[in-house]
C-alpha cells in the first residue's frame, strides 16, 4: 500500500491585501504542498503567483487565514500567523540578485556555505551543477559581466546547491531560450528524488507539463489543481 505524502507547507483561507481597500492579490486559498511535490503556479499576469510563492515562503504574512510549516513530524513547527521567518526555503526570485563582483561559481555556491556547507563541497557542487546548466565555461566570470539569462542560471544553481527542503522559483526560466528552459526544469526537478520539493511559478506550458502538480490561479483564487 502507498503512503501518503505529509504537507510540507499548508494553508487554510489565505486571503493577502497589499493595502486596506486595495484588492486582495491572494483570495481564500486553501492547498497544502506536500513534500516530494512538483508544482507549478500558472496563471495570467497579476493572477497571485508571486504573492502566493512569498506567502509559503514565510516573507509575508497573510492579511487573513494561516499558514503552517510543518517539520519532520506531524506537529507544525512555524506558523506564519505569529512568525513569518521560519520557513527553510531557498528562493529563485525574477531578478538574480547575484553579488556583481563575485564571480559564478562564488555566487552559485554562497547559499550553500551561509547553510553551514564546507566551502571546498559546495564550490565543487556549484561546478557540477554550473556544468548541468550549461555555465561551465562561466565559473570565472563575475556576475556583473553575465547575460540576464546567464545570471538567472546562475540564481538557479545557488538555490539547488543550497539543498533546502523547499525550492520557491517566480519565473525561473523567464529569459531562457527553450534549451536553457528545459535544462533548469531538469535541474531543478532532480533535487525532488534527493529530498526537495519544488514550487515554481511560470507562464511556461512546458514548465508546467514537467511538474507533477499544476495550479492555475486567476484573480487570486486557485482555479484548478491537477
Amino acid at each position: 500500500m502507498q503512503v501518503a505524502a505529509s504537507p510540507l507547507v499548508s494553508c487554510r483561507g489565505v486571503t493577502y491585501m497589499y493595502s486596506r481597500g486595495a484588492a486582495p492579490a491572494v483570495v481564500d486559498v486553501t492547498m497544502d504542498v506536500l513534500r516530494g511535490d512538483s508544482i507549478c503556479l500558472t496563471g495570467p499576469s497579476g493572477s497571485g503567483k508571486s504573492t502566493l510563492l512569498a506567502i509559503l515562503g514565510g516573507v509575508v504574512q497573510p492579511s487573513e487565514g494561516s499558514v503552517r510549516w510543518w517539520a519532520t513530524g506531524e506537529r507544525p513547527s512555524r506558523d506564519t500567523a505569529t512568525d513569518v521567518h521560519g520557513c527553510d526555503a531557498s528562493w529563485v526570485m525574477q531578478t538574480a540578485n547575484l553579488l556583481p563582483r563575485a564571480h559564478a561559481l562564488e555566487n552559485a555556491a554562497l547559499e550553500a556555505i551561509i547553510r553551514g556547507i564546507p566551502p571546498s563541497r559546495a564550490l565543487a557542487r556549484s561546478a557540477a551543477v554550473l556544468d548541468e546548466l550549461g555555465l561551465g565555461a562561466f565559473y570565472r566570470t563575475p556576475a556583473r559581466k553575465l547575460s540576464g539569462g546567464q545570471a538567472q542560471r546562475v540564481a538557479v544553481a545557488r538555490s539547488i546547491v543550497a539543498s533546502a527542503p523547499l525550492i520557491l522559483a517566480d519565473e525561473p526560466t523567464g529569459q531562457l531560450d527553450s534549451v536553457s528552459t528545459a535544462r533548469v526544469v531538469s535541474a531543478l526537478l532532480a533535487t525532488v528524488p534527493a529530498g526537495a520539493t519544488v514550487v515554481m511559478a511560470s507562464h511556461d506550458p512546458a514548465v508546467a507539463e514537467r511538474c507533477s502538480r499544476v495550479l492555475t490561479m486567476v484573480d487570486g483564487t486557485i482555479r484548478d489543481d491537477r
